[in-house]
């Protein structure tokens, strides 16, 4: 239960983090890259912790 809890507190932190960059006008592909490796350490932390 806690676990889940901080996997969505994780989550709407790198949304705000990506909303964050998409405001300050920085290139979108970096925001694109630090998303896209944001989903793969989810996707890591999901493997380990969750099975």
């Amino acid at each position: 239960m806690i676990l889940s809890k901080l996997s969505t507190a994780i989550q709407i932190l790198g949304f705000n983090q990506f909303l964050f960059q998409f405001k300050n006008g920085k290139p979108l592909q970096s925001v694109i890259t630090k998303f896209s490796y944001y989903i793969f350490q989810r996707s890591i932390f999901h493997h380990f912790y969750v099975q």
